[in-house]
């Protein structure tokens, strides 16, 4: 009997039929995130169909996998995640901004999908999609690495203040927090949240630490010198800790505005979450608490 998902149980049964032994995806569109999805390639029987150039799909994450793992297919846009037990057709990517890795859905789309047993039907269908498309070869994936890097980009919109709640109250951190999910330990002093579940983190940035590389956001924390470590420090760096181990590094962003930049400890003038945003760590020093992220898409 098929089942109807979306949101987090959509994440999980792709994530439950992504760690089988034999696993056959015909997913049209790769991005960030997949490598994670499909673990270690060794001792296992994987084989993929996608569609290698169309601009949905990064070819430089196609590029990580055993080219006699992977074929194209300039025609496919299904979504089917086929299992040893289980089949999942959805409409979500395999990516970040797609399936929400680790528990975020990057880019606030809606996703759905069925789940049911794998039947003979399927993999016959599998069968016949893989022997009819091509294999991929160095030189297809350095051509498509042109191509999607010379892809058009849509403009980036600027940045928006947002310090009223849709309801017309102010956000406040706590209300920022509970929009995406997670709870804090303390609303006066709480610099970061959790899900109950676990799988999503909120970290809170300041705009005056938060820079773009191209098309990349970027943001680095500062270390203020204290006289003492304030709670809100330490709960943080225990939320990035968390990120890190178990959500592979992603959290979503509450945006900050300081009343005074050079003040220390600093006040907030403003603070909304930001919906379009998922941020990856790359950088964590536990022993001064900083850290650096990156931005994460498709």
């Amino acid at each position: 009997m098929a089942e109807f998902l979306t949101g987090s149980k959509l994440h999980s049964a792709v994530e439950e039929v992504a760690k089988s032994n034999r696993l056959r995806c015909a997913v049209a569109f790769w991005g960030n995130g997949a490598e994670g999805l499909l673990g270690d390639f060794s001792s296992r029987d994987i084989k993929i169909v996608c569609n290698l150039n169309h601009v949905g799909t990064n070819p430089r994450v196609i590029k990580n996998f055993p080219r006699a793992c992977v074929r194209r297919n300039d025609a496919l846009h299904a979504k089917v995640y086929i299992g040893d037990r289980y089949t999942v057709v959805t409409s979500a990517n395999a990516s970040a901004d797609g399936l929400g890795f680790d528990g975020i859905d990057a880019g606030c789309w809606i996703e759905a999908g069925i789940k049911f047993r794998t039947s003979r039907q399927v993999r016959e269908w599998f069968n016949l999609l893989w022997n009819s498309s091509g294999r991929v070869s160095d030189a297809d994936i350095e051509s498509a690495v042109a191509a999607w890097l010379a892809r058009p980009r849509p403009p980036r919109r600027p940045l928006r203040i947002v310090s009223s709640r849709p309801s017309g109250g102010r956000w406040t951190r706590q209300a920022c927090f509970e929009h995406f999910g997670a709870d804090c330990k303390n609303p006066r002093w709480s610099w970061s949240a959790r899900s109950a579940d676990g799988s999503t983190v909120v970290i809170t940035m300041w705009e005056d630490e938060i820079t773009e590389d191209g098309t990349t956001v970027v943001y680095q924390s500062r270390r203020r010198p204290r006289m003492r470590k304030r709670p809100g420090e330490t709960e943080r760096l225990e939320n990035l800790i968390w990120a890190r181990n178990h959500c592979g590094g992603l959290f979503r962003v509450v945006r900050m505005t300081a009343q005074d930049v050079r003040a220390n400890p600093r006040s907030i003038a403003s603070c909304y979450p930001d919906d379009g945003l998922v941020m990856r760590i790359t950088e964590l020093n536990e022993a001064r608490g900083t850290f650096r992220a990156e931005s994460v898409g498709a």
